[in-house]
Order: C-alpha cells, then sequence, then structure tokens
C-alpha cells in the first residue's frame, strides 16, 4: 500500500522571485484565475482579493527562504497580515505547495507545522491543526498533519493531529479526520472520518502547470 510522498519538509519552496511568479502561476491555474499556458498578468492578482492573498503568502515565502532584506521583508510582512486579517485566513508560509486553490474568503486556519503538497483545493472553515495540549517546539513540530499532492478538502473540514493523508484524496465537508489516511486516492467523510470511496479528488483538482522560466508579471 502507497503512503503519504509529501515530506515533513519540502525540497522545493520559494526561494526566488522567479519562483514566486512560477508558484501564483500555479495557484491562480488551479484556482480557475487564469487559463493554464497564459501569462500571468498584474490584472489578475488585483482584481480578486484572493489573488492578492496568493501573491502576498508567495512573496512571503519568498522574504522568509531567502532572508531578503528588511526593506524588502518588512513591507511584504505588513501587506500579508493585513490581506490575511481581511479575509479571515491564518496561513503561515512554506504550508502548502504550489497549485493551492482557496475557493472562497472566510475562515481558514491552518498550523504552521502542517505539510501539505502541490494541487490542494480547499474551501471555508477548514482547521489544519496540531494535537491539543501544550508542548515544545520540537514536539510539536511532529504533531501537525502531512497532506499529499492533489488533495481536495471539502468546507468545514477539520484535520488534526500526526496524521498522514495519501494523495489524490478528497475529504468530505464537515468530515473531522483524527486518523491517517495512507491509500491514495480514497474519499473519506464523517464524524469521524471513514472511508466511504475510492472515487478520490477525481475531476476536483486541475494539474496545474508552472510557468515558463522567464515568466514576468505583466500589466
Amino acid at each position: 500500500m502507497s503512503t503519504v510522498t509529501t515530506p515533513t519538509q519540502p525540497p522545493d519552496q520559494v526561494r526566488s522571485w522567479g519562483d514566486v511568479k512560477r508558484w501564483l502561476h500555479r495557484d491562480l491555474v488551479q484556482r480557475g484565475a487564469i487559463a493554464p499556458g497564459t501569462s500571468l498578468g498584474l490584472a489578475a492578482v488585483l482584481r480578486d482579493p484572493v489573488n492578492l492573498f496568493m501573491f502576498l503568502l508567495r512573496a512571503k515565502e519568498w522574504t522568509v527562504n531567502a532572508r531578503v532584506p528588511a526593506i524588502f521583508r518588512l513591507p511584504v510582512a505588513v501587506m500579508f497580515r493585513r490581506q490575511s486579517v481581511r479575509l479571515g485566513f491564518c496561513i503561515p508560509p512554506n504550508t502548502f505547495g504550489p497549485g493551492l486553490a482557496i475557493v472562497h474568503y472566510g475562515p481558514i486556519v491552518v498550523n504552521g507545522n502542517a505539510r501539505i503538497g502541490a494541487n490542494c483545493r480547499t474551501h471555508v472553515c477548514v482547521n489544519i491543526g496540531g494535537s491539543g495540549g501544550l508542548v515544545d517546539v520540537e514536539t510539536a513540530r511532529g504533531l501537525a498533519p502531512v497532506i499529499g499532492d492533489n488533495v481536495y478538502i471539502g468546507p468545514g473540514a477539520k484535520v488534526f493531529g500526526p496524521v498522514r493523508i495519501a494523495d489524490s484524496c478528497a475529504i468530505g465537508a464537515n468530515a473531522v479526520v483524527n486518523a491517517s489516511f495512507d491509500e491514495p486516492g480514497c474519499s473519506i467523510a464523517g464524524v469521524p472520518a471513514r472511508l466511504i470511496s475510492r472515487k478520490g479528488s477525481e475531476g476536483m483538482i486541475l494539474k496545474a502547470s508552472g510557468a515558463s522560466e522567464n515568466e514576468e508579471i505583466k500589466k
């Protein structure tokens, strides 16, 4: 039986301005904000508050991972914080892989130690959290979910604790996931969540491709 392939600390992170553009391109294609193969325009970023948040999230990741100078890092941090509060998002940097699709604005809470793979589609009122209790920082890193690639997370779903969700799974609305599901392509739902089918996220996830190496954000 296959298991989750997403490592706790993904080897590919946003580490340059080029990475910001490539990852954002995948995010907006997955969300349906732009068509695959089209250029990433500034208008696409500014016309929707969630698109703007996605840009600020990827820019924040770049400033953190590349340790850019404070003259760039601080303004990005302020704008990212303001947009997060405005939309009700608590999504720390370096938690989601490329191709993240946040369908609507509204409460979404993600533990900073969680790791979610590429092409995740998530809805409002989702909570991806660690185990309860007061623990030290090192222990906490092993107590948050690890979710694979191409996973669909329905509205109101809760995933918490040191659980693993395999690639191409679908988590139903209002499910409470407190156990691992290591079989790729399964659909889970209920309180607590259980296997209900093996259809998974088929038809729910677009396998978004990245932007070209030299793509620029254009007006």
